[in-house]
């Protein structure tokens, strides 16, 4: 699960290298909560950057082909599962 989730998450830094702010927060993460808790904010911001600036006019409104929709897709996606196991181990 790991090795998944740091895919997911160098896809969105390499993504995202314009904002350096959430990159040092990126950088400074280290474990899997902190990375996943990062590439959650980052995913956040980019959706909102994402709708904001390009308005899904630059992949003829397919988010199936866009790079932006799949890394945040794949982040929210890892996150469910994440959170799904999580509430099904016992205490």
């Amino acid at each position: 699960m790991l090795h998944k989730l740091q895919y997911y998450y160098e896809e969105i830094r390499l993504i995202s290298i314009r904002n350096a702010h959430i990159n040092r927060l990126l950088a400074m993460s280290n474990t899997f909560q902190e990375i996943l808790a990062a590439a959650l904010g980052l995913a956040g911001f980019l959706e909102e950057a994402h709708q904001d600036e390009l308005s899904h006019q630059h992949h003829g409104d397919d988010p199936a082909t866009c790079s932006y929709c799949r890394a945040i897709r794949n982040v929210r996606e890892f996150n469910a599962t994440e959170q799904s196991i999580s509430t099904s181990r016992p205490a």
